[in-house]
């Protein structure tokens, strides 16, 4: 038997059959009236090696042993309480979604759960790229939630792995397509195509996009979310869409006139979206218009940090994101360069 230090702790091996046989004790701390010794029981390991493992881990950096023994649930209800709040409105339903694909460790503390079972919740999830992106994100915040709570002493999440988005499943409206739609103004959702193809703005952003977020003088809008680059930006309104954007307030309070007074959401939009394709012989995502705008922007030689800047994308030439007069022309110059 390997002997330890004074004062470090033990393992000690308890009898009967069991699974993990070895508990693993903290320093002694004291005495019961009966002369029982008090100490932190820091868990219970399948070998002493592991047990061993785990009380070098603790006095290293010692921690509450209740802590450890937090569940998934619980400490997702902790997380969503501190820091959910702080993220954007789409990042918190994504989020929320991803929970429910790693529902099934709920009841799990979460100190034992592995890097193998966090990753097996993203290869069975059934979905796709964005949706494993979203589960790997809230592991790995809940990672470094648990890390500063002292709930672990280790990451787990940093190794795990999603699947990438395949370019070639990304494609652009076409120059006849675009052709075809301005056909069609007539029909409102076309006119909100339109205005995603000459802005880039995500489809979450514009539909939450007031008349208060417009400088009609200077034709431009300030509005972003999701990311620090992109929330607030600035986008000048093109010359072939300011007087579809002027027509739409004319309706309400909201660029998304469909609704008049009240913003449509997401899955209404969508059923519109999608009859619209449907419609007019098209088969594109709604996130292919903001694709297609980078695209349709970089194919006409548009400078990359005004392209950055544009699509709320974080750029190393950027510096500060100060919008200064120069930098408005620059960017009024680079969305007139799509036709």
């Amino acid at each position: 038997m390997k002997r330890r230090p004074n004062g470090t702790g033990s393992v000690i091996k308890l009898s009967g059959s069991r699974r993990k046989p070895y508990e693993v004790r903290g320093p002694v701390k004291g005495y019961t009236d009966k002369g029982y010794p008090i100490f932190d029981r820091i868990g219970y390991a399948e070998t002493y090696d592991q047990g061993l493992e785990m009380l070098i881990e603790y006095n290293k950096s010692p921690y509450d042993p209740l802590e450890r023994s937090i569940t998934l649930s619980e400490l997702f209800e902790r997380w969503q309480q501190d820091e959910l709040p702080k993220l954007g409105d789409c990042n918190q339903r994504a989020l929320k979604g991803a929970y429910r694909h790693i529902k099934v460790l709920e009841i799990k503390s979460y100190s034992s759960i592995t890097t193998y079972q966090m990753q097996q919740t993203i290869d069975k999830c059934g979905k796709g790229y964005s949706t494993q992106a979203a589960i790997k994100a809230l592991w790995r915040r809940l990672d470094s939630y648990a890390y500063t709570q002292d709930v672990i002493a280790k990451k787990r999440s940093d190794e795990l792995s999603s699947a990438s988005v395949d370019p070639n499943t990304k494609a652009p409206y076409t120059e006849e397509e675009i052709k075809i739609l301005w056909q069609h103004t007539d029909d409102p959702t076309v006119v909100s195509i339109l205005i995603l193809l000459y802005t880039g703005y995500r489809v979450t952003e514009y539909l939450s996009i007031q008349r208060s977020m417009v400088d009609f003088e200077n034709m431009t809008i300030q509005y972003g979310i999701k990311t620090r680059a992109g929330k607030e930006r600035i986008i000048p309104i093109h010359s072939k869409i300011q007087s579809l954007v002027l027509k739409r307030f004319e309706k309400g309070d909201y660029l998304c006139a469909e609704t008049k007074a009240e913003r449509l959401r997401y899955a209404g939009f969508h059923k519109l979206y999608m009859r619209a394709q449907s419609k007019y012989g098209m088969s594109h995502t709604i996130h292919e218009t903001r694709h297609t705008f980078r695209t349709r922007l970089d194919n006409a030689g548009a400078n990359t940090k005004c392209m950055d800047l544009l699509m709320g994308h974080a750029s190393g030439d950027t510096g500060q994101r100060v919008y200064t007069h120069k930098t408005l022309d620059q960017l009024r110059e680079t969305i007139e360069l799509l036709r």
